[in-house]
C-alpha cells in the first residue's frame, strides 16, 4: 500500500463574511466532515494537488494530508481502541477509484491502494469498526469489511439490487443497532431493512419498505438520497425528480423503528391529506445532518436555478425552519452565469460549518466555508483556507 506524506501548515485565520479582500479564490471543496477529534476535515477537490485539510480546534493550526486522487467521501471508524479515517478517492477523469485510510490522531499519513476499482461510482460509510464499500449506479454492490482485520478479506459482498431490473444505485447504509440497518437506494422505490450479521445473501434482506407514493409522474422511484436514525425514528430524504430529471417538491419520510425490522411510516401532518412526509422548501436535497434533537437538510439546488438552501426539522413536531437560501450567499456570485449552491454541512461540539460552491453551469468555480451558530442558526464568519 502506498503512503503519502503529511505537511504541517500555519494557522488559518478567520475573515469577515463576504469580505472584499478574501484570497485563495480557487479553493474547491468536495466534502466536509467533523471527525471524532472534533476537528473539521475538508476534502480539497484539486486534481493537481488532491489533499485533505484538517483544521485543528485546540492549536488553531492546520494539517494537510496528501492523496493520490481527490477524496469524494470522508468517514471515520474505530478499531482496536483507536480512531481512523477512511476516504473514497476518485480519479479526476473518473476512470478509476480506490480507498485510503489513516490515523485520526498523531501521524495522519494516508495509506492508499485499497479497494482499487476500474470504475468511479463508489462511496463508503462506517459503523463502529465496520466499513461499507458501496457500488452505486450500474455497479450495485455492497461490501462489508471488519476494520479490526482490514481489507485482506471482506466479511461479505451482497447485492442491494435483487428486486429490480434497473440499477438500485445505493447511496448509503445506516444502522439502527449493531446488526440492523437500512439500505437507502436512489434508483429504487423501496429501501431495504437488512441484517448486517447475515452469513449468507439469502438471510441478508429482512424486508422492503415501499416509498412509491412519493414518485413523480412517469418516474419509478422517489430518488432517496440519504437517511439518518434518531431516537427510534428513521428519516429518509427524497429528491423527487421527474422523468426529465426536473427537481420536484422534496420530502423527508419519517418511520417509527421501535420495531427496527418493521419500519412504520408516521403521518407528520395528519390534519392534511396527501403524502405523510415532511415537505421541504428547497430543491434537490443531498444529505441530512443530526445536531442534538434537530435534523438539518442540505439542498444543493438545481444548477440552472436559485433554489439551494438549508432547512432545519424540529423532530418533536416536524416543523421546518429555513436557515439559508440562495440569497444568503448571493454576494459570492460575481457574474450572471454563476450560481451559488450549498453543498455540505458539518457540526462540531460548538458550531456548524457550511460549505458553499460557486458554479458556472456544471463547472465548479470556487468554494467557501462559513460558520453556523447552532444556538441562533445565524451564519457567522467565513473561514480563510
Amino acid at each position: 500500500m502506498k503512503k503519502l506524506g503529511l505537511i504541517l501548515l500555519a494557522a488559518s485565520v478567520l475573515a469577515g463574511c463576504g469580505s472584499d479582500d478574501d484570497v485563495n479564490l480557487t479553493i474547491k471543496i468536495s466534502e466536509i466532515e467533523v471527525g471524532p477529534d472534533n476537528n473539521l476535515w475538508i476534502a480539497m477537490d484539486d486534481e493537481t494537488n488532491p489533499r485533505i485539510q484538517v483544521l485543528e480546534q485546540e492549536t488553531q493550526s492546520s494539517d494537510t494530508i496528501l492523496l493520490d486522487q481527490p477524496a469524494r467521501a470522508i468517514k471515520f471508524y474505530r478499531s482496536n481502541d483507536a480512531d481512523y479515517y477512511a476516504m473514497q478517492l476518485v480519479a479526476s477523469d473518473y476512470s478509476s477509484s480506490q480507498l485510503a485510510i489513516g490515523n485520526v490522531n498523531g501521524d495522519r499519513t494516508a495509506t492508499s491502494g485499497y479497494g482499487v476499482q476500474s470504475k468511479s461510482g463508489y462511496t463508503i460509510n462506517t459503523h463502529g469498526n465496520t466499513l461499507y464499500h458501496i457500488g452505486k449506479f450500474d455497479i450495485d454492490t455492497l461490501t462489508k469489511y471488519n476494520m479490526d482485520i482490514g481489507f485482506s478479506q471482506s466479511v461479505w459482498n451482497y447485492s442491494p439490487n435483487d428486486d429490480a431490473s434497473d440499477s438500485a444505485n445505493t447511496y448509503t447504509i445506516v444502522h439502527s443497532s449493531n446488526n440492523n440497518a437500512y439500505v437507502i437506494r436512489y434508483g429504487n422505490a423501496s429501501f431495504l431493512t437488512v441484517d448486517t450479521s447475515a452469513i449468507d445473501e439469502a438471510s441478508f434482506i429482512l424486508g422492503r419498505t415501499d416509498l412509491s407514493a412519493y414518485n413523480q409522474e412517469e418516474k419509478n422511484n422517489p430518488g432517496m438520497s440519504d437517511g439518518v436514525v434518531l431516537n427510534d425514528k428513521l428519516y429518509v430524504l427524497m429528491q423527487r425528480q421527474d422523468a426529465t430529471w426536473t427537481a420536484g417538491v422534496a420530502y423527508v419520510a419519517v418511520f417509527d423503528i421501535s420495531d427496527e425490522e418493521n419500519p412504520v411510516e408516521i403521518d407528520t401532518d395528519p390534519s392534511n391529506e396527501g403524502l405523510k412526509g415532511i415537505e421541504l422548501g428547497c430543491r434537490n436535497p443531498n444529505n441530512l445532518h443530526v445536531n442534538g434533537t434537530d435534523i438539518y437538510v442540505v439542498c444543493h439546488g438545481v444548477y440552472s436555478a436559485q433554489n439551494t438552501g438549508i432547512e432545519k426539522i424540529n423532530t418533536s413536531d416536524y416543523s421546518v425552519t429555513s436557515i439559508a437560501d440562495h440569497t444568503t450567499f448571493s454576494n459570492l456570485v460575481l457574474s450572471e452565469d454563476q450560481t451559488n449552491h450549498i453543498s455540505d454541512l458539518a457540526f462540531d461540539s460548538d458550531q456548524g460549518y457550511i460549505s458553499v460552491n460557486i458554479n458556472s453551469g456544471y463547472d465548479l468555480i470556487e468554494s467557501h466555508i462559513f460558520t453556523l451558530d447552532t444556538q441562533t442558526d445565524e451564519i457567522g464568519e467565513k473561514i480563510s483556507l
